[in-house]
């Protein structure tokens, strides 16, 4: 079988290149395309610690699913074979809608094994925890409360089964958006999977003196190698939780041994340390997870799921409080009314502390204001309230001064522009003087890069601007002259040229590289490269963006377009500025630089024959 480093699909054996972007596949040696006369690989999903997982069809139901195929060099050895048949038996158990499901299980004929499995289609916990950071920088409680609640669900389910995990990681969690936009999670990988009840046969299959998991999320009994139970799974998911809300891990480090130590002596910080406004109930439910004696530790999935529910409605509840306290004092505050004088009523103005509105008393012990009675048995008033506008009408002024002032700076820029292109016309011999500098050459178009002006009797024409002699009149704004007539051909290819340089641009920054690609030539002066194919060119770029968690960029209109003829085949170059915002990790990597491509017009249109960097 082989493979496009590039889209990943699969294809025969006698497929040298890829059918979709031309590139040269990889030989996968002795792995059929078609496994067990079944299986359709159609695309490489991901390379794992023991194998690779691939996407796949069942040819007899048409049905996608995902295929985990185990190299035969690690089932030379027999404790990795034995593991490998175990992780299918141990899963094939398991039936809950927040477990991967498991079809199949075989060997190659190569002495590999595959595992056929449930395929998800959606997004690890990893990726969704990259796309939060590039967002708002951390997960919001409920979310990864309802997240991980789903997780407890489908770890409690392989618990009740005696199957500990022992390997909970974010890579190993999926989300799965369902056709009713509800999230569904799913728990994979029972690869390093312990079950309680081991026959004799496979004893010292997971030895209890062995390390297994990843070191970031592993307990500390996995760490010393010693006898694992629920509690450790419930570990591992305080550390996910812990990531979740804060963006990293309570104990990360370069260093594998290092980060073992930090989980057999270190406390874990406190989440508030990192994050602000976290209820403290969430934060003991996280921290009891991670308590270092699994005794101290919540005794089930179940119920660590429900105190982090309890946790999260509390803090909601105690935010819903304060939200009504405060809007009953607003409600409830007194005002401060003013009655103004009507004709209608015929009530008079009267102070804000005036009798009627109060009864307050005074130090002789007698009371301002009347009783509530005789209060309603007043004629109606109209009660009107008095807000502050200063700030208002402050911004009001300066917005029709701004405007003011802006018309104002137009009318006087045309009305200079006008004065001095009537002095100027005055000092020279005529406007045809102007267009004589370029009348023996009309194919020609400047650009405000060219080689030099073209000198006329009475000053020289540059950029399609007229420029009259040093010591003559004030050289005439280029916004306030209107450029030499151009060749209609010029006119047209201009407009052609801007019409695929927006195209190109766009297709590049929504990333449709197929549609990105069709304007290149067969073959491009590529930077410093030389020359490239077009499909070596998509895959630079490919490989180049690849590495990164996300990007974006920006290019500019075109700056200068020059059009000449070379070999009686029409060409231009197109000067533009593009930015850039490339993301890794925690990274972020931000440049501009000013470009250059080169089209020649062919069969096809415009094609792009170079592409170049002019500086940074």
């Amino acid at each position: 079988m082989r493979y496009c480093q590039v889209c990943h699909r699969c294809f025969g054996d006698g497929a040298e290149y890829c059918l979709f972007d031309q590139t040269a596949t990889f030989l996968v040696e002795q792995l059929p395309v078609v496994i067990d006369g079944k299986y359709r690989l159609e695309q490489l999903i991901a390379h794992g610690g023991m194998g690779s997982v691939y996407r796949a069809i069942h040819q007899q139901l048409e049905r996608p699913v995902a295929i985990k195929i185990l190299r035969a060099e690690f089932l030379a050895d027999r404790v990795i074979a034995e593991r490998f048949n175990r992780e299918a038996r141990a899963a094939a158990k398991l039936k809950h809608p927040n477990i991967v499901a498991i079809y199949d299980f075989g060997f190659l004929p190569n002495g590999g094994a595959y595992l056929v499995m449930e395929m998800i289609e959606g997004r690890s916990l990893r990726e969704e925890l990259r796309t939060c950071a590039a967002r708002n920088g951390q997960m919001r409680p409920d979310r990864a409360v309802a997240i991980l609640s789903q997780v407890c669900a489908g770890i409690e389910a392989a618990h009740r089964h005696g199957i500990i995990h022992r390997d909970l990681k974010p890579d190993n969690v999926m989300i799965e958006t369902t056709v009713d936009a509800v999230e569904r999670v799913l728990v994979l990988d029972f690869g390093i999977a312990k079950l309680k009840d081991r026959e004799p046969g496979v004893l010292g299959i997971t030895d209890e003196n062995t390390i297994i998991g990843t070191p970031n999320y592993i307990s500390p009994e996995q760490c010393t190698g010693q006898m694992v139970d629920a509690r450790s799974d419930i570990y591992s998911l305080g550390v996910i939780l812990y990531e979740m809300l804060t963006g990293r891990t309570p104990f990360a480090s370069q260093n594998t041994s290092a980060v073992l130590l930090r989980h057999l002596q270190e406390p874990p910080a406190p989440l508030s340390r990192f994050r602000a406004g976290l209820s403290g109930e969430l934060e003991q439910v996280v921290l009891r997870a991670l308590a270092k004696n699994p005794n101290h530790r919540f005794s089930s999935a179940t119920q660590f799921a429900e105190c982090l529910s309890a946790a999260v409605r509390s803090s909601q509840r105690q935010i819903e409080e304060v939200v009504e306290e405060f809007d009953e004092t607003v409600e409830t505050r007194p005002r401060r009314p003013v009655f103004i004088s009507d004709e209608i009523t015929g009530v008079q103005p009267r102070s804000r502390l005036d009798r009627g509105l109060f009864n307050l008393p005074t130090s002789a012990g007698e009371t301002i204001g009347e009783p509530v009675g005789e209060m309603e048995g007043r004629p109606p008033t109209l009660l009107i309230e008095r807000q502050p506008r200063t700030r208002f009408n402050v911004a009001v002024v300066i917005a029709v001064l701004a405007l003011l002032g802006f018309f104002s700076y137009l009318w006087l820029s045309e009305w200079r522009a006008e004065a001095d292109q009537s002095a100027a016309s005055s000092q020279n011999q005529g406007p045809a003087d102007a267009l004589g500098a370029n009348a023996a050459n009309p194919n020609r178009v400047e650009s405000s890069g060219g080689a030099g002006p073209a000198n006329s009797a009475n000053g020289s024409v540059q950029d399609g601007v007229k420029r009259p002699e040093s010591g003559g009149a004030k050289t005439t704004p280029a916004s306030f002259v209107k450029d030499e007539a151009k060749p209609e051909w010029q006119t047209a290819a201009a407009r052609e040229v801007k019409s695929v340089y927006s195209d190109w641009v766009n297709a590049a920054v929504r990333g449709d590289w197929g549609k990105h690609l069709s304007f290149y030539a067969d073959r491009v002066e590529y930077f410093r490269d030389g020359k490239l194919t077009r499909a070596e060119v998509g895959s630079r770029k490919r490989r180049i963006l690849g590495g990164f968690d996300s990007y974006s960029l920006k290019f500019t209109q075109p700056s200068q377009i020059h059009l000449r003829q070379v070999n009686g085949a029409q060409e231009a170059d197109v000067t533009f500025d593009r930015q850039w915002v490339l993301k890794r990790n925690r990274k972020k990597i931000v440049g501009r630089a000013r470009g250059l491509i080169t089209l020649r017009h062919e069969a096809r249109g415009w094609r792009i024959i170079s592409e170049k960097q002019i500086r940074k």
